[in-house]
């Protein structure tokens, strides 16, 4: 059974919003600059990790100090987040990630961290997903709520640094909250 890593759409925001209400709630959430990494843990215990390529990185991931070993949960679990290094640019920070993974040393640096995104296999809304991996004592990424209307105000304090301005960014990543409505948009 293969788990499932998907690259995450790349539209335009002008075609992301066409066709949604001003009022449409959406999650805006960092875009790491890093290596995306899908995490599943059965009956609580990390079952297997693998890059976006499907490559087995399950023993290099058990030794990042931000992967919990054990989740306080039996159901099966899919998480979907990025390897990082903290405190470092974009560009640095994904070539020490990838660096990692592709090493055959198993001793990480210090300075990676994985990043909890999304639960693959759930059906809560964005917001949900992210407050469930908070308590299952993941690392995750900062998210702002907030109307489409406000997504140009959130992109210009992006740009001139003054949002999230402290991590390894390279874009900002935008998802509807609603599960259902995402489920219902158009391809």
């Amino acid at each position: 059974d293969a788990l499932p890593l998907p690259s995450l759409e790349k539209d335009t925001i002008e075609d992301f919003i066409e066709d949604l209400l001003l009022t449409t709630e959406v999650m805006l959430q960092p875009k790491y600059d890093g290596c995306a990494v899908a995490i599943e843990y059965k009956d609580g215990i990390i079952h297997k990790a693998i890059t976006r390529k499907g490559k087995d990185i399950t023993r290099k991931m058990t030794n990042v100090h931000s992967v919990p070993l054990s989740v306080p949960t039996k159901e099966t679990i899919q998480i979907r987040g990025e390897l990082y290094t903290k405190d470092v640019a974009g560009n640095v920070s994904q070539r020490i990630a990838a660096g990692y993974l592709r090493s055959k040393s198993f001793i990480p640096n210090v300075n990676l961290t994985f990043s909890a995104f999304q639960i693959i296999n759930s059906k809560l809304d964005q917001n949900k997903q992210c407050q469930y991996l908070s308590r299952l004592n993941f690392h995750t990424t900062r998210w702002t709520l907030t109307d489409i209307k406000y997504l140009e105000e959130h992109r210009k304090n992006w740009i001139n640094g003054k949002l999230w301005n402290n991590l390894p960014t390279d874009g900002i990543v935008v998802k509807i909250n609603d599960y259902k409505l995402q489920q219902t948009r158009p391809d």
